[in-house]
């Protein structure tokens, strides 16, 4: 069986300025960091075992995913 967790991105400026950021490369927040944090300390009490993450080429993205 074939599991998948999908997980958006942390916050960016952008986020909170309620912009569409399209395919605009806007960086994550320090909040945004730290919501990925979370995500991470909560995936790792799950115990879950991750064969691959993938994420768009987007900063905001690659640096949630390197968090994570």
């Amino acid at each position: 069986m074939t599991t998948f967790c999908f997980v958006r991105h942390g916050r960016t400026k952008a986020n909170i300025d309620m912009l569409i950021q399209g395919r605009v490369d806007n960086p994550l927040s320090n909040d945004g960091k730290h919501d990925a944090l979370i995500v991470a300390n909560m995936l790792e009490k799950t115990n879950l075992k991750f064969d691959a993450i993938v994420a768009s080429p987007l900063s905001r993205a690659q640096d949630t995913a390197n968090i994570i």
